[in-house]
């Protein structure tokens, strides 16, 4: 009977040996998974601390950069906004998906984007700066012209005081010009004496001969013999012949050659042009005109224009 106890007592002695082991053994299994918790946890928290100080660092470095300038200051909000975005995905990667390497990737591209955001902020100072020395020197510049101006202002009034006085005393010299810009135009004008105009036709050396059978008319001539002008620069005049049949029609053939008289203002059209070499004395000139129309006999008027204005004219018969 003593001896059943006794083997009763040593099996649950040994039943409780292996409860306590494989107790012992559970805990010392959650007391390493706990340890390991909490470093997970505490490096988590050590990369938290840092992300928060690379964080209040870029904000205050973004911060620094502000000044009066509203487009600067409008870009530094706007990126500050994007680096709290960036902190947002970090701190995401940190406690709810427990990715710490990414999180480590995520906080160096955050410090990547700070100094990017420094170096645009860098140069946008910078050439805010060239802007505002470029505008003093803008200012500067625009002060001298100023200035400038009103020396010119100045002096034109002056010039035109003389002037007034000037044409006030031509026009006592002339009633008839008073204004002595439009007295040295017409007086520059190259006046004619004689004009003298025929039909006829071009010999084979070139020299024209007067015809009086219409079937060998093909050619008008003028010519006229120009006055001394010693007004007028001496070198090469042009003169516009206006050719009147005796209907009043002008001949041309050209609808676009017209001319402005400047007396009057109305625009005429005329039949040919040519060109001398002027030097300030009597000379004469011819001007060939081969109409592209036959030559009609009757009577004509020929005007003859310089610079604007009628110099001669005379009537003709063919």
């Amino acid at each position: 009977m003593a001896s059943s106890k006794s083997n009763v007592l040593t099996g649950i002695i040994i039943a409780l040996l292996g409860v306590s082991g494989f107790l012992g053994y559970k805990y010392s299994k959650l007391s390493t998974s706990n340890n390991q918790q909490f470093d997970e946890i505490a490096e988590l928290q050590k990369f938290q601390a840092e992300l928060d100080g690379e964080y209040q660092v870029a904000l205050s470095s973004l911060e620094n950069m502000k000044n009066d300038n509203q487009e600067l200051n409008g870009l530094i909000e706007s990126q500050k906004m994007e680096l709290k975005s960036q902190k947002s995905k970090i701190n995401d990667l940190i406690w709810t998906k427990r990715e710490l390497d990414k999180a480590k990737s995520e906080m160096a591209n955050l410090n990547q984007l700070t100094q990017q955001y420094l170096g645009q902020i860098n140069q946008m100072k910078q050439e805010n700066e060239l802007l505002v020395t470029q505008n003093a020197e803008l200012t500067e510049s625009n002060t001298v012209l100023t200035t400038s101006l009103q020396s010119e202002k100045e002096v034109t009034a002056q010039l035109e005081v003389t002037k007034t006085r000037l044409m006030s005393e031509n026009q006592s010299l002339n009633s008839n010009n008073s204004d002595l810009s439009e007295k040295v135009d017409i007086a520059s004008a190259v006046k004619l004496d004689e004009i003298t105009f025929l039909a006829g036709s071009i010999n084979e050396d070139g020299s024209f001969k007067k015809r009086i059978r219409k079937k060998k008319m093909d050619v008008f001539q003028t010519c006229f013999v120009t006055r001394a002008n010693l007004v007028t620069e001496p070198g090469e005049e042009i003169f516009m012949v206006r050719v009147i049949d005796q209907n009043g029609q002008t001949l041309t053939g050209d609808e676009n050659a017209t001319v402005i008289n400047k007396l009057n203002g109305e625009e005429a059209r005329y039949s040919t042009s040519g060109k001398m070499e002027y030097s300030n004395e009597q000379s004469k000139a011819c001007i060939n005109w081969d109409p592209s129309f036959e030559i009609q006999k009757g009577e004509y008027t020929v005007e003859v224009y310089n610079k604007g204005y009628k110099v001669g004219t005379s009537n003709f018969k063919i």
